[in-house]
């Protein structure tokens, strides 16, 4: 009796938590979103074709490229803040235009990137975390380096860009990605989604006959992220069906 309140007890507090790490607000937009993968020379070298065609489609609200994407953790590099004496490793990802607006992540100081300031490609966003980690009281126009000096000219509200149940730690973005982008960010409007999906299909073998089209959604992607705690659940909940009908049996018995 007593393993089999441990295993209920345990199952609710594991299914509990999973809902919690589905249902929180992460700090970004996760709903309609699609994810398209850039794979081979072919499509790094001409993505922006297929971003340029994208956004005119009348379902489409914005388009981005990326390194990476929310919620699933990044990658760290090496970096030199103002300020510093020895680099640190600091999580980085690599955007370009529009890459705020599709996720719908906010600036509190300074501004995005924009293609009205050249200097742009060469600046850098930073989020929250990072301020307060580096101790700057006024962020705009610092320095961080990596071969060479790149000027802070914007600060983003901290969000989620690892799973849940990891801390928010210090985030650079960059516009230099380097090989090129790996993704696509497509966030849509519409209750179409097999008819956008088929458009999208027809531009790609356009632009690229030949070479398969991959894609997911976001949200789905966001619950692959903890599918380790969701097969736990499973097995727990398992384990207390098994506990509890060996306890009915053992009840039955007396």
């Amino acid at each position: 009796y007593f393993i089999a309140v441990v295993l209920i007890l345990t199952t609710g507090v594991l299914f509990k938590q999973l809902r919690f790490l589905l249902s929180r607000d992460p700090g970004f937009k996760r709903e309609q979103i699609i994810i398209l993968p850039l794979i081979g020379d072919k499509v790094k070298g001409n993505y922006s074709l297929l971003e340029e065609k994208l956004k005119n489609f009348p379902e489409v609200v914005s388009v981005a490229a990326s390194s990476s994407y929310p919620g699933v953790g990044l990658t760290r590099n090496g970096y030199l803040p103002e300020g510093k004496e020895k680099p640190v490793m600091i999580h980085v990802m690599d955007v370009d235009y529009d890459f705020l607006k599709t996720y719908g992540l906010k600036i509190v100081q300074g501004r995005d990137f924009s293609k009205n300031f050249t200097s742009d490609k060469n600046a850098y966003l930073v989020n929250q975390s990072f301020v307060r980690e580096m101790d700057w009281k006024d962020p705009i126009g610092k320095t961080v380096s990596r071969g060479q000096a790149h000027e802070v000219i914007g600060v983003v509200k901290d969000f989620n860009f690892a799973p849940l149940y990891q801390k928010i730690e210090p985030l650079i973005f960059t516009m230099q990605p380097y090989i090129g982008f790996d993704y696509l960010n497509i966030r849509y409007q519409t209750d179409d989604v097999p008819l956008l999906l088929a458009n999208i299909h027809k531009t790609w073998e356009e632009l690229f006959p030949g070479v398969t089209l991959n894609y997911s959604f976001l949200k789905d992607d966001l619950k692959e992220v903890y599918s380790g705690e969701a097969a736990l659940g499973q097995i727990f909940l398992y384990a207390t069906l098994l506990a509890l009908f060996l306890a009915a049996i053992g009840l039955f018995g007396l």
